[in-house]
This record gives structure tokens, C-alpha cells and sequence, in this order.
């Protein structure tokens, strides 16, 4: 028995129904939205814009394959709408479906390259998947094309941002703050970037004040100050803020990590039940982009109360929660460590060696993250003759600018040959930096951990620079990372077979600098040495530097010095040596790190596998 076929509506009847159904979906009311948009779509008909919408709405309700295949039909009925195509775009790079996304951009960009909205797509993606350098040029299409639109001035500041381009940020920021003056999030997002210049962070506080003016009570704006406070070791006043918002809004799960940082919670109390609350309350809504803060804050209650397993557990939850950009991290990792390697040796270092010292004796601090560097810095900034000047992310900006290039991911390519201006230049605008944050001191450290991949360029800029090689065992190294929330990406935390294996490329690079760097330039300590006896491990360090001792530089805490980094509070305490061995309270769940850090060859140039002894 043959079925009637179903018939066609009416154009016009179409048109009101789709009306009908795009108000409620405006309204929020998607479920009713959905249904009338599957009453029209029962009638067959092929209609571009009942496709695209009733797509959208599917993926308003979480129905993301369904939204997508809706999507794509409308996109192949009517190739030609731009707004099809830029939705279709949007949706994917929500989805993170990154490469999916980027191959349909770039299309449309060659197709139409000084379409603003295309443009500003593009750089959106390139910058939530970490290649800001790559995002300018498309950021820059998207304001020139459309310099009255917030949104791209806005996405420009942040890319900028990440690039430690922050005066040309702040820029971009002040534009975009000047079109959206009612806009919390813009004098938010300048506060954040002031706080990572300033060493009083005044500035910072007061475009936080600006925020919470426009809007009382913005939870990111209330988060920074607190964040901004506990820098400045001004604990209870962080604490307060952090606990008002915690108790109002559970949801506020970056504050729930803070609230974890800024104090032991040894003893049950109602800190930690704030905690488990947004804990809980993230549970029920994992996809939230910050639901992972929760469980990295609840695992710190946990191991304050030696509850390891339990502990260990939430990491993982929060580390499986967490947004991952990149599928193939590692390799890159490995592939630009060994270009550095390849790329510069003695003979480098020889031929392009600045003969004469610069106007600041630098003190490079390198090592692992979580590896002790901050203590370290800590300790010497307590030094009458030393300026701590922190994580200078202002150095690799230099590089950027001077070198020519779009992010320090392109540096190797830029050595062989390498630009004497270029080179000249460099050295010029590091001495300016040196000299601007000495402050009048003769010595200015930088403790960005990251810094050992650029030792031998750092030595043939600097010639009376020293370096200080912080190194603690590779597990205790790797739980912390692991358990830690980073304020810039750490792509190698996320696991712990990726962790592992970066542990050896860097010991495989630090391998490489010993034998080509003079041997009175890098000194070496270890971190259970200096935690276990801190006197005799500083009278090393300050004769190693040609300095005095001093009395002060036992007692670290008691600088006023504004820490940045994710010891901030740890580093506020006097010196102690209960972080020694910590791996031990989680060796049951760390097999895969046990087996990464067997690898022998971890930037794959003999192909061997040998153990590797821990």
C-alpha cells in the first residue's frame, strides 16, 4: 500500500510558521521553538533559512550532531549566504571542532578577504587555540574594516595580551572601552593586563573599581582584586572578597581556586565548604568552560587533609574538564626544542657574543615550573644589590619585535642565518628593559622558568649574565604541575605521560647548555639542598654572583614583593621542607608518569629506549 505524499506548504505559510518559531527561540523557549520547527520540517521542505535556524536552535538545546548536519544543508542549498556560512563557522569553533572550523575560514577568507566578520572569526579561533601571532594580521583586517565594533578591539587586546605585547593591548582595550563604556569585561580584561606589568598593581586596582562601578558586584572584576590582593600577601582581605562571592554564587568557580591557594585547610571549616559546594555545583554543569577550577580547588582542600586519594581524584576530574587546544602539543614541543638545539652552539654563541656587558647584570632563574625558581627569586630580591623583577615576560616581547616575528614559536627559524641588525637591535632594546626594571640596583633577576630553552642566545646578548638552575626531582616536579592551575598554559600539565616526557626534553636541553656555556655562568642547585639548608645553599649562591651575604635573604616571606606566580602563597611562609617527596603520597597513580620518565631520547634523535633513571 503506496503512502500519500506529504504535500508542500504554501510559501507564505512557511514564512509565518519560521517567524513563529525564530520569536520563540529568541524567547529562550526552545523546546517550543523545536517543535514547530520539526512541524515544518515534517513537510519535506528544503527551505535554506527552516534548516539554519531550526540547526541553531538544535544546538541550543545540545543537539550537536543534528544541529550540525542542519547546518551544513543550509550552507550547501544556499552557498553563497555569508551569514549561513559564518554561523556554521561560529557553531564549530563552540564545538571545538578547530580544524573542521579553520578549514572553512580560510576558505571564506580567501574567497572575501576584507570581510570583517570573516576576518574576526579567524583570529577568534587562531586565539583560543594559542596562536595569537598568527591572529594579528586577521585581528587587524577586522578593526580596519569595522573600527566602530567593540568585539574586535577587544579580541585584539587579548591577543596581545598573550603575545606580552601590553602597551599596544592596553591600546586596543582603551578602543574598545571607548565604544562599550557600560561593558564590565573591557576595564576587567585592562586590569588583569596592568596587573601583569605593575609591581604595585595601583593601576590595576583602579580599572577593577572602574568595573565593579559600571556593574557592583562583576564576579571576574572581585576575582581579580582578590587574585591582585593575595599577590600582595593581603590574604584576609582576599579571602573576605572571595568568600562574599562563593556564598552568593557558587558558580564563581575561579574563586573557589583562590579561596583553595590562599590558606591551609587542614581542619574542616566553612572555607572548605564553600569549596565542596561550587565543587558540587560544577558537577552538575561540567561543560561550563570554568567548571574545572572547582575540582583543582577541592583537591587542594582534600590533600591539605591528607585525604591523597580522594585528592588525586578530583585533580583528575578537574584535568579531564579542562579545554585542550591542541591534539599533537608534544610534538611541537619536541620539535622546537631540538631546532634550538641544532640551531645553537658554541660556534653560535661565539660568533654572535656581545663583547661588552650590558647596563644590568641579569640573573636568569630557570628550571621546571613548580621546581623552586620562585623561592629562589624570593630569596636574592631580599639582596640590597638585587632588583627582583619576577617573570619578565617583557623579554620575550623583545624577541618578537626586535627579530620580526608573529609569537617565539617561529624563533628558530630566524637564526640561521640571523639578522646582525636584527641581533643589534635586540641587544639595545633588552639593555633599555634591564635598565628600566633594575631600578638603580647593579643586578635584576628573571625567573621565567621557560627562559633554559634560551640560554645560549640569553649568554651571547649578555655576557656578564648568570644563570641559576633551580632543579628538584622529576616527580615531586611533575605532581605540581599537574595539581596546578597555571595563570598561562602549560600544555605539557594536562597529563602525565605528556609531562614526563617534556620533564626529559628539558634535562636533555639543560644537558646541552652545560656543554656549550662557559662553566662559571650557569650555576646549579638543587631545591631539597636549599629547602633542607637554606644558609648554605644561599652563601653558594651569593658567591657564585660575587656578593655579599645577607642575613635578610633567609627569610623570604617577609618581602614585600609582589609574587605573581602560582606560589603565592607558599611563598609568603618561611622556608620549610614539607613539599619534599610529595610524589610519594599519590605513587599509586602515577604509573604513566613512572613510564614517561623512562624515555631516553625525548627529542628523538637516536631512537633509542633505555631507562632513564628517576
Amino acid at each position: 500500500m503506496s503512502r500519500e505524499p506529504i504535500p508542500r506548504l504554501p510559501r507564505p505559510v512557511l514564512e509565518r510558521g519560521l517567524r513563529e518559531a525564530i520569536q520563540l527561540m529568541q524567547k529562550g523557549r526552545h523546546e517550543a521553538a523545536d517543535r514547530e520547527f520539526n512541524m515544518l520540517l515534517r513537510y519535506g521542505v528544503e527551505f535554506p533559512p527552516l534548516l539554519h535556524f531550526a540547526g541553531l536552535n538544535c544546538l541550543e538545546m545540545g543537539h550537536t550532531e543534528m544541529g550540525l548536519e542542519l547546518l551544513k544543508r543550509s550552507v550547501a542549498l544556499a552557498p553563497t549566504d555569508r551569514a549561513f556560512q559564518g554561523n556554521l563557522a561560529t557553531a564549530l569553533v563552540r564545538l571545538h571542532r578547530w580544524q573542521e572550523a579553520e578549514t572553512l575560514l580560510r576558505v571564506l577568507r580567501n574567497e572575501d578577504p576584507q570581510d570583517p566578520m570573516i576576518a574576526f572569526n579567524l583570529a577568534n579561533l587562531l586565539h583560543l587555540t594559542e596562536r595569537d601571532g598568527e591572529a594579528l594580521p586577521h585581528w587587524q583586517v577586522a578593526v580596519n574594516r569595522a573600527p566602530d565594533w567593540a568585539p574586535g578591539w577587544l579580541g585584539l587586546g587579548e591577543s596581545l595580551t598573550e603575545l606580552n605585547d601590553l602597551k599596544a593591548a592596553d591600546q586596543a582595550y582603551a578602543r574598545a572601552q571607548a565604544l562599550r563604556p557600560r561593558d564590565p569585561l573591557i576595564p576587567t580584561a585592562r586590569a588583569e593586563l596592568w596587573s601583569l606589568e605593575e609591581e604595585n598593581g595601583t593601576r590595576a586596582q583602579s580599572f577593577y573599581s572602574v568595573a565593579l562601578k559600571v556593574e557592583p558586584g562583576f564576579p571576574p572584576a572581585i576575582m581579580g582584586l582578590a587574585a591582585l590582593e593575595g599577590q600582595m600577601g593581603q590574604f584576609d582581605r582576599a579571602l573576605e572578597r572571595l568568600r562574599t562571592l562563593l556564598s552568593r554564587q557558587p558558580g564563581a568557580y575561579a574563586a573557589a581556586w583562590l579561596l583553595a591557594r590562599f590558606k591551609s585547610h587542614a581542619a574542616d571549616g566553612p572555607d572548605s565548604k564553600l569549596i565542596e559546594r561550587s565543587m558540587e555545583h560544577a558537577h552538575h554543569e561540567p561543560e561550563h568552560p570554568l567548571a574545572y577550577h572547582a575540582f583543582f580547588a577541592w583537591g587542594k582542600v582534600l590533600e591539605d587533609r591528607y585525604e591523597y586519594d580522594r585528592a588525586w581524584a578530583a585533580f583528575e576530574r578537574g584535568q579531564a574538564l579542562r579545554p585542550h587546544t591542541s591534539t599533537n602539543a608534544e610534538t611541537e614541543q619536541r620539535q622546537y626544542m631540538r631546532l634550538i638545539l641544532e640551531a645553537v652552539d658554541h660556534r653560535f654563541i661565539e660568533r654572535h657574543r656581545f663583547l661588552h656587558p650590558g647596563p644590568v647584570n641579569p640573573i636568569y632563574i630557570v628550571g621546571m615550573p613548580r621546581s623552586g625558581t620562585t623561592l629562589v627569586e624570593q630569596m636574592l630580591s631580599a639582596h640590597p644589590a638585587i632588583t627582583g623583577g619576577g617573570e619578565m615576560t617583557a623579554l620575550h616581547n623583545c624577541f618578537r619585535h626586535a627579530l620580526g616575528l608573529p609569537d617565539l614559536g617561529q624563533l628558530p627559524f630566524v637564526l640561521n642565518p640571523l639578522s646582525p641588525v636584527a641581533w643589534k637591535k635586540l641587544r639595545a632594546d633588552v639593555d633599555q628593559l634591564h635598565a628600566a626594571s633594575a631600578h638603580g640596583k647593579p643586578n635584576l633577576t628573571d625567573k621565567m622558568p621557560t627562559n633554559f630553552m634560551f640560554l645560549g642566545l640569553l649568554h651571547a646578548l649578555s655576557p656578564n649574565a648568570r644563570i641559576i638552575h633551580v632543579m628538584r626531582d622529576a616527580r615531586d616536579t611533575c605532581v605540581s604541575c599537574y595539581t596546578t592551575l597555571f595563570r598561562t598554559s602549560h600544555k605539557f600539565a594536562t597529563n602525565l605521560e605528556h609531562l614526563g616526557h617534556y620533564y626529559r626534553m628539558y634535562e636533555t636541553l639543560m644537558e646541552h647548555w652545560r656543554q656549550q656555556l662557559p662553566p662559571d655562568m650557569l650555576i646549579e642547585i638543587r631545591y631539597e639542598s636549599l629547602v633542607r639548608n637554606p644558609r648554605e645553599a644561599l652563601v653558594r649562591l651569593l658567591d657564585a654572583l660575587g656578593l655579599p651575604f645577607e642575613e635578610a635573604c633567609l627569610k623570604p616571606e617577609q618581602t614585600g614583593h609582589r609574587i605573581k606566580t602560582a606560589s603565592v602563597y607558599q611563598a609568603r611562609q618561611p622556608i620549610r621542607t614539607d613539599s619534599v617527596a610529595r610524589w610519594q603520597r599519590y605513587a599509586a597513580h602515577l604509573g604513566p608518569l613512572e613510564r614517561a620518565l623512562a624515555i631516553t631520547d625525548p627529542l628523538g634523535r637516536s631512537g633509542l629506549a633505555e631507562t632513564h633513571p628517576l
